[in-house]
């Protein structure tokens, strides 16, 4: 099982027993206001498709929690894809609960997947996507030393309504983890 360690954080594959906490969260329209706001159904049915061993084919999310190590708190999720694994070009995501958002929690454990993303996998190169209106989410990708490549407008349906987005790229030799 991949497991990262920061000092506050394990990061850790999802398992059916965090659906409890993971599924009100992704139900929540305050906290999923960037992204696609779910019923408990679509919620656990998405998760029932990340649960297992993670195939690590292009285009296959896998997601981790993040829980903090002094009591096992989840604190948040981060998911991570191959678009093209031949060409070591990936994509990962996250989504903080609001009760631990602006605390570090994104950026370390964003941070430890990143190292492991280009020591051990040997990406070239990360991409990351928000909602344009989304300001702590592209933040947080400058913060990790990404730029942004591209403004797709009105490239994503939220409800009705077409949205705007921002790519974020990191290359491998850019980063402060390519060890």
């Amino acid at each position: 099982m991949l497991v990262f360690e920061t000092p506050r954080l394990r990061v850790r594959q999802v398992a059916e027993k965090d659906l409890g906490v993971l599924i009100p969260h992704r139900c929540d329209p305050e906290l999923t206001r960037y992204i696609t706001t779910h019923t408990p159904e679509s919620a656990q049915k998405y998760y029932q498709g990340l649960l297992g061993p993670w195939s690590q084919e292009d285009q296959a999310w896998f997601c981790m929690v993040m829980e903090q190590k002094s009591d096992g708190q989840i604190v948040g999720e981060l998911v991570f894809r191959y678009i093209d694994k031949r060409s070591l070009l990936a994509e990962f995501g996250y989504v903080i609960q609001q009760a631990f958002q602006r605390q570090g929690f994104g950026a370390e454990g964003t941070q430890a997947l990143l190292q492991h993303a280009f020591q051990v996998w040997k990406l070239h190169k990360v991409l990351a996507i928000c909602d344009t209106r989304n300001v702590a989410s592209y933040g947080l990708m400058e913060h990790l030393g990404m730029q942004r490549e591209a403004h797709f407008r009105q490239h994503s349906r939220m409800g009705e309504d077409w949205v705007d987005l921002f790519q974020y790229g990191l290359l491998a030799a850019e980063s402060a983890w390519s060890g």
